[in-house]
């Protein structure tokens, strides 16, 4: 391996990492629930780009391998690890649009998605199984991995497809704008990506950027608008320290302080069920327990107790 290589390997690495820690950030400073499996989401994107493009190729650069002994290893690494883990993802995908659009995932829809996969794996174990029990058939070039490539390029279109044509029926221009401007750069690379490797305008490393990267210039925009949004828009969640040890004074958790936090913005105790994924009578729950812990009685004398801890 030449030093040319490891420096790009390195730089892959790098730009993986970057994704990560965009998405982190936003997660650890905003309150949007759909952060969080955002982060997941790109941590298997980033993450999984890095080791099937570049850690698997590689070792089996390293370690000779005959052509029978290849495809034993594609067959068993496609069944066994990539569309597992790509199911995962673009499930995780789907989620987090649908979060974006403050809508929920109904249990029909995970069960129908997931059954349909398992069907699909199923299907590719039988061929692998074949493939190990004759030398004649050459599992990368079977009908079954190809339609699994089609299938999941279908779904990552239409899903940000989805996410610009809905985010269209949003009231808050500013979240329409950002949520539209979001899913568009998030399908220009797509477009990119996928017709530089279809027509092979490029290839070999160049192609290996383009799968890491194509996503970062939509997290970036995203993050722009967050930041944006909480300068105009202050939550508690931008108030530092100080608050954080008012809460850790008064036992109040991580729910909790969601909850407060989402109070703060004026939002009604059905919108903190909608936004936080948990039920109406789960909201209440927590609000009774904030007003115990703090000793008050409605949201005006949480708002004052608030700003009289922040600013005594």
């Amino acid at each position: 391996m030449t030093s040319g290589t490891i420096f790009f390997y390195f730089f892959f690495g790098i730009l993986a990492a970057v994704n990560i820690a965009v998405v982190f950030g936003m997660k650890r400073k905003y309150p949007q629930a759909y952060l969080s499996t955002l982060f997941y989401f790109v941590i298997l994107f980033s993450a999984g780009n890095f080791v099937t493009r570049i850690v698997l190729k590689t070792l089996l650069g390293l370690v000779a391998l005959s052509q029978w002994q290849m495809a034993k290893f594609s067959g068993f690494n496609f069944v066994f690890v990539l569309w597992p883990l790509a199911i995962i993802s673009l499930f995780l995908m789907i989620k987090f649009v649908n979060e974006m659009l403050d809508k929920k995932l109904s249990a029909r829809f995970k069960w129908i998605y997931f059954s349909s996969w398992g069907v699909y794996l199923a299907v590719a174990l039988l061929f692998f199984l074949r493939l190990l029990n004759t030398r004649e058939i050459q599992f990368t070039n079977f009908m079954v991995v190809e339609s699994a490539d089609m299938a999941g390029i279908v779904i990552r279109f239409y899903t940000m497809a989805y996410l610009v044509l809905r985010s269209r029926e949003i009231k808050d221009a500013a979240k329409r704008h950002a949520l539209m401007g979001f899913g568009i750069l998030w399908l220009l690379g797509l477009l990119v990506f996928n017709l530089a490797g279809v027509f092979v305008v490029i290839g070999g490393s160049a192609l290996i950027f383009l799968s890491i990267s194509y996503i970062l210039p939509a997290l970036l925009y995203l993050s722009r608008y967050l930041k944006k949004d909480i300068r105009e828009h202050p939550s508690l969640k931008e108030n530092g320290t100080t608050l954080q040890q008012v809460f850790a004074k008064y036992n109040i958790s991580k729910k909790e302080r969601e909850v407060i936090d989402l109070i703060s913005r004026g939002k009604s105790n059905r919108e903190i069920s909608d936004q936080l994924y948990i039920s109406l009578s789960t909201v209440k729950l927590h609000i009774h327990s904030i007003y115990r812990k703090l000793n008050i009685k409605n949201r005006v004398q949480l708002s004052n107790f608030i700003r009289n801890s922040i600013n005594g």
